[in-house]
């Protein structure tokens, strides 16, 4: 069982390797936008919600809205590719967590954006120690998570997050793909 997980992890660590000396991984481009909470609109909440949320709108690259929420020390970022950004389409990670205050937007050959990557700050359970994991969006009518680096057990964290995202996300069926741990993963996940 435990060879299997071992598995799942390195064999798209290998394609990522062999993907980034590819030209096709290295004519994507980024931008990046700000993602600092104080300069978004806070939505007003419903109190009465059995576990309130706290929701931002915030603006994204090329007018692209970006729904920041939080609820129970948990995060999630929403993209209104098409239209704005609501709460449907939000996912996070299971243990405590934050997000970081910048954004990366990956762009295709025409400019357009079809992934994002952003740092989260997660408390990994051990007094003191917090993870830190670079989580890569597929963007479309329907975004999703699509990958995960471990940004600490990894000196090119960034690096394989771009690669991540230029070569799963463009592919990537969010109602059917499960989310990939990409590279070296440390012992907090």
């Amino acid at each position: 069982m435990m060879e299997n997980a071992v598995k799942r992890r390195l064999a798209p660590a290998c394609l990522l390797l062999i993907g980034i000396a590819t030209p096709q991984a290295l004519a994507a481009d980024s931008v990046y936008t700000a993602l600092k909470l104080e300069s978004c609109s806070q939505r007003p909440t419903d109190p009465r919600e059995e576990l309130p949320w706290s929701l931002w709108d915030c603006a994204g690259y090329g007018g692209i809205a970006v729904l920041v929420g939080e609820s129970d020390l948990r995060f999630t970022i929403s993209y209104g590719v098409d239209g704005p950004a609501d709460t449907g389409g939000g996912q996070t990670l299971a243990p405590f967590n934050s997000i970081g205050e910048t954004l990366e937007w990956r762009l295709d050959d025409a400019g357009q954006p079809f992934a994002t990557i952003i740092r989260y700050f997660v408390d990994t359970g051990e007094p003191g120690a917090e993870g830190q994991v670079l989580v890569v969006t597929k963007l479309g009518t329907t975004s999703c998570h699509a990958a995960y680096v471990d940004a600490l057990a990894n000196e090119d964290a960034n690096t394989i997050a771009r690669a991540a995202a230029d070569l799963i996300a463009p592919n990537f069926r969010c109602d059917i793909d499960t989310p990939l741990w990409v590279s070296t993963t440390g012992t907090a996940f």
